[in-house]
């Protein structure tokens, strides 16, 4: 698989006003943060002898290069410079691509696809995004068996950064924590298809000296709103993404947090192509810390690594040798970002994830002849495309049994007949039990609309499974 070309927009007429960065220590054996302790070399030896394994990464990468074949090391060079041939794209490769990937998906093993097995369920529309699919073909050099893993996988991480809830849904900016929000405001992670380098490669900056989080589940929540809610254009998907890891500033927490958010696992599951991932520092005694990253990323990442160390101007030199100029940077060589780009990027994000969301909720329609819903032609549903744990399912299938709302609905009906029967209210029992059930449970009586969507059923239908709800309840009680 290659890497075609890209956006030739420059940000060169871009208005640049600065925020100052926290300036670089004069130390040659540490780093600083503004008004935090520093990293020195007596501390990255503690945390070897606290965790050997993490003094191995550059062994790992040299055994790794080793055992590696001419043309695996060639591919990896050719993505580190960017000098990858163009891969032709057709309809038959789409759809052949698409095929196979889902021919993989169903041969993963159930509890590692149960979360895609949820959203498959309850927002089909979201696991069978082609467009999503297809970012991960193209960022796994369209080998099926890697892109199902990481298909997969991702919706599980979802879960994990952003609950249950959430993972049937497109984030948006206010699903973020506020150490989220405040860390990417403050510039922590920048990505803008503005600003590339010589390849036409995306540039994406992390500035661990902008981090703003109590846990570093946090920054992780960050760092996937920015990937997921960006609408890639198919060069950037071909070429892929260069990462640029910023250390300058950065708190001696910055580097612990590091290496923890890597030992996640998470970053395999971004739906981008990683060409290379450079690491800026500006001590040579510090090269223990990049060791330690190397050992916690993904092969793939640690295999398209470089470290550059000296003055920031020294680093963009450094940089400069790869075909990444200054001018694709979002900060310049005295270490001040520009603060125009972070909110310009934030509210390009903002609108992106919205639309994608949009993309989804937007398609309401008429609906069909339904004798159940004593509804006509001309009568326009609401289109439903998130269930809730509390929704109670119209159906069969063990997914439909398995639903959290139709494990609880005999308890709610239960309770709500015996508390109505009790206030003497048998007038009518069904219908004002249906009313209570959606008032004081939050419960939406939902049933299957052309395969991808839900849609709430009427009152009378609703009143029909509470009756034999309640039936079933009383026969099993005898």
């Amino acid at each position: 698989a290659g890497a075609p070309s890209i956006l030739s927009a420059h940000p060169g007429s871009m208005d640049r006003r600065r925020v100052p960065m926290p300036a670089p220590t004069s130390s040659a054996s540490s780093f600083a943060g503004s008004g935090d302790s520093v990293v020195t070399s007596d501390e990255t030896a503690t945390t070897i002898q606290k965790d050997p394994s993490l003094a191995d990464g550059e062994k790992m990468l040299a055994d790794e290069l080793s055992n590696m074949t001419l043309n695996e090391r060639e591919t990896v060079l050719d993505d580190i410079h960017g000098v990858k041939s163009t891969m032709k794209e057709t309809d038959e490769l789409h759809a052949f691509g698409m095929q196979m990937l889902d021919n993989q998906i169903g041969k993963i093993e159930r509890e590692k696809k149960e979360m895609y097995l949820r959203v498959n369920f309850l927002a089909p529309k979201l696991a069978r995004d082609e467009k999503l699919k297809l970012l991960y073909l193209r960022s796994s050099n369209w080998q099926p068996h890697i892109a199902a893993e990481r298909y997969c996988k991702h919706f599980q991480v979802k879960q994990q950064l952003f609950g249950v809830a959430n993972v049937c849904k497109v984030i948006l900016w206010d699903d973020l924590s506020e150490d989220a929000q405040q860390s990417l405001l403050n510039g922590s992670f920048h990505m803008h298809e503005d600003f590339q380098d010589k390849s036409k490669r995306v540039i994406v900056v992390n500035s661990p000296s902008r981090w703003q989080y109590h846990h570093v589940l946090s920054h992780i929540q960050a760092m996937w709103y920015r990937n997921f809610s960006s609408s890639y254009s198919v060069e950037t998907q071909r070429n892929g993404v260069i990462i640029i890891a910023n250390f300058f500033g950065a708190s001696s927490s910055a580097f612990s947090d590091s290496i923890q958010m890597a030992k996640y696992d998470f970053l395999d599951t971004m739906p981008i192509r990683v060409a290379g991932v450079h690491y800026l520092f500006p001590d040579t005694q510090l090269r223990p810390v990049f060791s330690f990253l190397l050992s916690a990323m993904p092969k793939s990442f640690r295999l398209r690594s470089r470290v550059h160390f000296g003055s920031m101007m020294e680093n963009c030199y450094s940089l400069a040798t790869y075909g990444i100029p200054m001018s694709s940077l979002p900060f310049e060589t005295s270490g001040e970002f520009l603060l125009n780009v972070i909110h310009d990027t934030i509210e390009k994000s903002k609108l992106e994830a919205k639309a994608m969301e949009m993309e989804y909720l937007g398609l309401s329609s008429s609906s069909d002849d339904d004798n159940d819903d004593n509804n006509n032609n001309s009568t326009k549903k609401k289109i439903i495309w998130q269930v809730q744990s509390n929704d109670v399912i119209l159906g069969r299938g063990g997914a439909t049994r398995r639903h959290e709302g139709n494990i609880q609905f005999p308890i709610w009906v239960q309770q709500c007949i015996t508390e109505l029967q009790e206030d003497g209210k048998r007038l009518k029992l069904y219908e004002t039990a249906v009313q209570v059930l959606k008032t004081k449970y939050g419960v939406r009586f939902l049933k299957r609309y052309k395969d991808d969507w839900w849609v709430e059923v009427s009152d009378s239908v609703a009143k029909e499974r509470v009756a034999m709800c309640y039936r079933n309840l009383s026969k099993t009680n005898l």
